[in-house]
């Protein structure tokens, strides 16, 4: 893909999945934004066309100038892979959860401050994307100054959290595929090592959210345990090495970790997962 189109960077758009949370998104993830310097019409909330609150949005939108995008699909799982697929090659694409309540950074080994310029980190994080030849770009899981090194930026199999992670737009292309219903965040860490070479990850960047404490929001139906293990096997099967159980983890669900493995050539599109044959 030597040819590929980057946009520019400042070009970005954000995509906020969402469902019958109009009041949360302004208070957390779209405060978040404003504040941070993110033009509003380059913010993008996609809703279901079943949501019964998209009256509350329509007035959000009218009051800040966000965009709204109502479509069919229903769940996160297929909000995303409709996000992936909408804009044209090329086009820089942060997704965000719509609970994000603040991007922290460690100062040091103990502290943790907020990002302000989130305008500012965006860019930075999509023109370090561009120049190493990549694609898909994230933060570290867990906002604990302890386990995040400040102002590190590294390449290679990265878990990224969906919470808050970017990309440039390749429609159609695997990178975008999802063959489990959990877990995503895992399969699209391995497919972005597998085809790319390399996910980036800013290593002293963490997300806060309010994940699954909310009210609403696109996984309202619960998680379903038999569907989770199920989605842990597939991929253990599928990426054979490359996942393994955490059981230093302590979940009423079963808990996965990634292999650690530095930057490769990556394989073609038409490659399929190690683990399938």
């Amino acid at each position: 893909m030597t040819d590929f189109d980057y946009r520019h960077p400042n070009d970005y758009v954000v995509a906020i999945p969402s469902y019958q949370r109009a009041e949360q998104l302004e208070k957390r993830t779209l405060d978040l934004l404003l504040k941070g310097n993110v033009d509003p019409e380059a913010i993008h909330v996609f809703l279901h066309d079943n949501d019964p609150t998209i009256a509350q949005y329509e007035d959000l939108a009218q009051r800040t100038g966000i965009r709204l995008v109502v479509t069919q699909a229903r769940g996160i799982t297929a909000q995303r892979t409709g996000i992936a697929a909408l804009w044209p090659e090329g086009q820089p694409i942060v997704s965000m959860d719509d609970d994000v309540t603040a991007l922290m950074a460690a100062r040091d080994a103990k502290n943790l401050e907020p990002v302000g310029d989130l305008h500012k980190l965006f860019v930075r994080m999509f023109e370090e994307t561009r120049d190493r030849r990549l694609w898909v770009w994230g933060f570290a899981p867990v906002p604990n100054a302890f386990f995040l090194k400040p102002d590190k930026i590294s390449e290679g199999l990265k878990f990224l959290i969906f919470t808050c992670y970017g990309f440039y737009s390749r429609p159609g292309h695997p990178v975008h595929t999802h063959t489990v219903p959990y877990k995503d965040e895992n399969e699209l860490s391995l497919r972005a090592w597998w085809y790319d070479g390399a996910a980036v990850r800013h290593d002293g960047v963490a997300a806060k959210a309010n994940f699954y404490t909310l009210a609403g929001g696109c996984q309202a139906a619960g998680r379903n345990h038999d569907q989770i293990e199920a989605s842990v096997r597939s991929l253990l099967a599928q990426w054979p090495g490359l996942v393994r159980i955490n059981n230093n983890r302590k979940s009423e669900h079963t808990e996965i970790v990634l292999a650690r493995r530095g930057r490769t050539a990556g394989h073609p599109v038409d490659s399929l997962p190690p683990g399938v044959q």
